[in-house]
């Protein structure tokens, strides 16, 4: 009998756990979007380690920092989705002399 009430007491324990984290997920998303205003509209840098194909990109809907790679020939607009929330992005690449800007925004309509 004390068993089985302290494995009730362990997995109340664990669901609470849970809850509590996946709070804190949400939470932690709803300030990244609060940071990034409610149409997110994120603008890329390339972090000097990553090699002249590969660029950090912000997603504009779960606010997450996602690796993307761009074949050096791309120039333009397309559509890619999100690696970790599936939402889909609209990726504008734009050539300035030897430098590439890439802009990603939703793709959803509502921007």
């Amino acid at each position: 009998m004390a068993v089985l009430v302290l494995e009730q007491v362990l997995v109340r324990h664990e669901r609470a756990r849970i809850r509590r984290l996946e709070r804190a997920r949400f939470e932690n998303r709803q300030a990244k979007a609060a940071l990034l205003d409610g149409r997110m509209i994120s603008m890329c840098h390339q972090e000097p380690a990553l090699k002249d194909d590969r660029f950090l990109v912000t997603c504009p809907y779960c606010g997450e920092q996602v690796e993307i790679y761009l074949e050096p020939d791309v120039d333009g607009a397309f559509v890619q989705d999100c690696e970790i929330c599936c939402n889909p992005w609209t990726v504008r690449v734009t050539t300035d002399d030897d430098e590439r800007d890439v802009t990603v925004t939703r793709a959803d309509g509502s921007e």
